[in-house]
């Protein structure tokens, strides 16, 4: 195909881009090959602007449709990975009370053909020693045990266990977690504190500048009063008119 390649930026970015993207999606379906041919053997620039535009968002939705299940495997993933990360400590005990409880039930010689010396000397202590050695009492009694209702009884007293167990669980794991999550949140509410006591006095500040601003105005506006006071009554000494005399009151007694 190589050997064949013409030097032109359409062959190359065909050759190069064109079936390695189309490779990743493993698609050689009759869709892209119709494009394809439409392109190549069409008439008309209608047709061929038609279908190239049919081919660039076809490549656009399969890899929007590929990000888009990558996106949810993703999550699915995560979901997966937090759920048994929260329950790893269950799973690992109770895995381990498994594995010890079944090796505990095997006899010495566990695998064939060395089980047979196990059983030779099961044989031998049922006969000659009537059942009194250790070892077959503990046969007996591993047999007894594997009834139904002994296996309910200990799913019970498993049960149990585990409920009383649970609270010591949560006072040895649980309960600093709570106390740093309490601390935090005494750190953020005393953050929270000092920030309003901050506030409440920038607050404080802006009110008496506010108040030592009204009191200049008012004081300059009794200053304006009393010349206007003082530029009337001359008015009135020299008659300059017959018109009475307006009241101006005083920006203080006003306000009171």
């Amino acid at each position: 195909m190589y050997a064949e390649l013409e030097f032109t930026a359409r062959s190359i970015f065909t050759a190069v881009f064109y079936q390695p993207y189309w490779f990743l999606y493993s698609i050689v379906d009759e869709e892209k090959s119709n494009l394809d041919n439409i392109i190549s053997n069409a008439t008309s620039s209608e047709a061929v602007i038609e279908a190239t535009v049919t081919h660039v968002l076809l490549a656009c939705h399969m890899l929007f449709i590929n990000i888009l299940i990558l996106n949810l495997l993703i999550a699915v993933f995560n979901f997966s990975i937090n759920e048994v990360q929260d329950k790893n400590e269950y799973i690992w005990r109770y895995q381990r009370y498994e594995l010890i409880r079944e090796y505990f039930e095997k006899p010495l010689f566990a695998f064939p053909p060395l089980s047979l010396l196990a059983y030779i000397g099961w044989f031998i202590s049922a006969v000659i020693f009537r059942g009194t050695t250790f070892r077959f009492s503990q046969f007996y009694l591993e047999r007894r045990c594997n009834t139904p209702k002994m296996n309910v009884q200990w799913t019970e007293f498993e049960n149990a266990a585990t409920y009383n167990y649970a609270p010591s669980y949560d006072i040895l794991f649980l309960l600093p977690n709570k106390s740093y999550t309490i601390d935090r949140l005494e750190v953020q509410l005393n953050a929270m504190k000092n920030t309003i006591d901050r506030l409440q006095t920038q607050v404080d500040a802006l009110n008496r500048s506010n108040e030592q601003a009204r009191a200049e105005i008012n004081a300059q506006t009794n200053r304006m009063m009393t010349c206007m006071n003082w530029i009337m009554t001359a008015m009135a000494r020299v008659r300059m008119s017959n018109t009475p005399l307006p009241t101006v009151e005083n920006s203080t007694s006003s306000n009171a």
